[in-house]
């Protein structure tokens, strides 16, 4: 979608190879509870201050990976950055939204 030149793919990889690699535990905590929820090996509840706490981190790690990668690319790149990244939200927020509303 964004037409990166080879320049800002040389530049952009490493960004994502670290984000990949500073999240991978937490991603993978994330995973292993909701496999043992789905098991029914544990509840939801019971895994979710430890799942909020890898979702933390996997945010802050997601906000700094969108900056270095906003500051790659042109401002035409910018702009559908932005909108691929509006898309991939609302599904999320549409998830967090209370029942009812």
């Amino acid at each position: 979608k964004l037409q990166l030149d080879s320049t800002q793919q040389e530049k952009i990889r490493p960004l994502i190879a670290k984000f990949e690699g500073d999240t991978k535990g937490a991603r993978e905590t994330m995973m292993a509870n909701m496999q043992k929820v789905r098991n029914g090996e544990t509840t939801r509840e019971a895994v979710q201050v430890e799942n909020g706490m890898a979702m933390m981190l996997v945010r802050e790690h997601l906000d700094t990976l969108t900056k270095s990668i906003r500051g790659v690319l042109r401002p035409d790149q910018i702009k559908v950055f932005d909108e691929w990244l509006a898309e991939r939200a609302r599904p999320m927020a549409e998830m967090r939204r209370p029942p009812g509303e």
